[in-house]
């Protein structure tokens, strides 16, 4: 008697992989009826599967371009060219995007590519006729590259690159497995998210917790958990994540399979 309702925007029928869709579908209808709801406290979390890319958005307030981008929304409105030049964004080319970002053991490293054959986002040109590259967003854990529509390139002298496109990160060092293990604290493995916010300005969020696994280091089976509220700064969450060695394509998102983020409240 219960149902879910599956959405998955692809470019190629090969790409919609319709049985993992319902195989994961089936795994998150069985945990529900046992899910309890999650104590309010500090935890680790490892976001994976559809909570780091398949959450639904809504933007809270000014900017443009973190449109469907969920975590990662907040930090391609940053890099506006036309807020930078106003002032209006705490991104800048060759600065940290976060404190300690840039000193991280492995710092991040962002694309924008718009050329990825068949990737949701790809277009031979944008929306000023202007031809889309690929351009680093972030290098290292410094902000690197900035959107340029016709007029913002000719303004810095510079060439147009398309805005903000599909997403290529680096990868991590660590397997999934690894990022699982519990440290010294409650870890939630998070693999659905109910809703996520984003404030472009500011970079801050609130989701809650659609389905997770609670796991308490005992060794024991992981417990199905929901509700409960995250806060935060999503761009110092990425800036500061231990990412995934494994590798996935979804869709805008081509990188890290999970990503570990420690020292997070939940209320």
């Amino acid at each position: 008697g219960r149902a879910v309702q599956l959405a998955r925007q692809v470019r190629r029928a090969r790409d919609l992989d319709v049985s993992a869709l319902v195989t994961a579908a089936a795994a998150r209808l069985a945990a529900r009826p046992r899910a309890i709801a999650v104590p309010g406290g500090v935890y680790d979390l490892v976001i994976r599967d559809r909570a780091l890319t398949g959450a639904r958005t809504t933007r809270l307030a000014w900017g443009a371009g973190d449109e469907g981008l969920g975590w990662f929304g907040p930090l391609a409105a940053q890099a506006s060219a036309a807020t930078e030049r106003a002032g209006l964004t705490r991104y800048h080319p060759g600065q940290a995007i976060a404190w300690g970002s840039a000193d991280e053991d492995t710092p991040l490293t962002v694309w924008s590519d718009g050329t990825l054959p068949f990737a949701e986002r790809s277009a031979p040109i944008g929306d000023w006729g202007e031809p889309v590259r690929r351009f680093a967003l972030v290098t290292d854990g410094r902000a690197a590259g900035l959107a340029l529509d016709v007029r913002e390139a000719a303004l810095r002298d510079a060439l147009p690159n398309g805005g903000v496109r599909n997403l290529v990160v680096g990868a991590g060092t660590e397997t999934t497995t690894a990022l699982l293990a519990p440290q010294g604290r409650p870890l939630l493995e998070v693999v659905d998210l109910g809703w996520l916010e984003t404030d472009a300005r500011t970079g801050r969020f609130v989701a809650e917790l659609g389905l997770g696994y609670l796991h308490d280091g005992s060794g024991g089976a992981a417990v199905p958990v929901m509700a409960g509220t995250l806060r935060g700064d999503a761009i110092a969450l990425l800036a500061g994540a231990r990412r995934a060695s494994e590798l996935v394509d979804e869709g805008w998102y081509r990188g890290p399979a999970a990503w570990r983020f420690d020292d997070v409240v939940i209320g």
